[in-house]
């Protein structure tokens, strides 16, 4: 087969069969004259480079270039519906899965799948700047084809990080419930506050990386479940960090507003949460409404 028969070929591969093609071909890992690894979503200087290859080789090699391709590309078929947990439409799995993959250590794998070799993320050249949680999930599809482990390995990755999932979403504190509601400039303070306090295992994720307020904020609370493993530690970071940030909006409290040295009772406390409930309102706010209608019937 002529090369630019092959080349032909190449160009109608998608990106994850051409990527396939230049990371595991024999005489692999096709580079530039700059010794550059091309990144997943390069497609024409991947399929120049991997032409160079083949016309610098054997006539026998360039003959069965194609043959071992598409041997290499059947080998290489993923069973997709292993994924199917992984629902394209729920942001926080794809970003926490995407999360998983692309920061695990390759020493944690070989320890958590029986001291196997394997070909981690970043040895893959797959991208680490998704923008937004479908890409996450089209990354995690891509790891999973490329992958260069047996389906038995890939199987038990995706149980441990099925069972990380799981065990995230059990685990509830105050601090994940305020998270919930958290504005933008609340975020960044967090976020803040987490590279600069009580270093935590991994890198930060950038945030900026995600384009809606709302994905970055799962990109947050994704971090959070997988910075820290053991649930005692978990409780202990994240009451530091509900301290901490009740201090800053203790600070930050409006000039106008003066502190009230008084206590209620356990009955008094309940009715005013019945009330607030009822009203749609917050205790403070509850509170200002019942001082101010009060005063105005006095007053009358």
């Amino acid at each position: 087969m002529s090369t630019s028969e092959i080349s032909e070929k190449l160009h109608k591969l998608s990106d994850e069969e051409l990527h396939l093609v230049y990371l595991r071909t024999p005489s692999n890992n096709y580079e530039n004259e700059d010794n550059k690894k091309f990144d997943f979503n390069v497609r024409l200087e991947k399929i120049d480079a991997i032409l160079k290859s083949i016309k610098r080789s054997s006539p026998g090699r360039q003959a069965s270039f194609w043959d071992i391709t598409e041997k290499l590309l059947a080998e290489s078929a993923f069973n997709k519906e292993l994924l199917n947990w992984i629902s394209k439409d729920e942001a926080h799995i794809c970003i926490f899965s995407w999360l998983y993959i692309s920061n695990m250590q390759e020493g944690e794998i070989k320890k958590s799948l029986f001291a196997l070799v394997h070909s981690d993320y970043n040895k893959l050249l797959l991208p680490r700047s998704p923008s937004c949680a479908d890409e996450c999930y089209k990354l995690i599809h891509s790891f999973f084809y490329l992958w260069n482990v047996s389906e038995s390995t890939k199987i038990n990755l995706l149980n441990l990080m099925k069972a990380s999932y799981q065990n995230a979403r059990r685990f509830k504190h105050k601090m994940l419930n305020h998270l919930k509601k958290f504005s933008e400039a609340e975020s960044e303070w967090l976020m803040g506050y987490m590279n600069t306090h009580y270093g935590l295992s991994g890198p930060m994720p950038d945030t900026g990386l995600f384009h809606t307020f709302k994905e970055k904020n799962i990109l947050l609370f994704a971090y959070l479940d997988l910075c820290i493993n053991n649930v005692d530690n978990k409780i202990i970071y994240l009451n530091r960090v509900y301290s901490a940030y009740h201090a800053k909006k203790f600070k930050e409290k409006p000039k106008n507003l003066k502190g009230a040295n008084f206590w209620l009772g356990p009955e008094q406390i309940r009715m005013l949460n019945e009330i607030a409930w009822r009203k749609k309102l917050s205790e403070k706010d509850a509170l200002y409404s019942l001082v101010n209608d009060a005063y105005l019937k006095i007053i009358k």
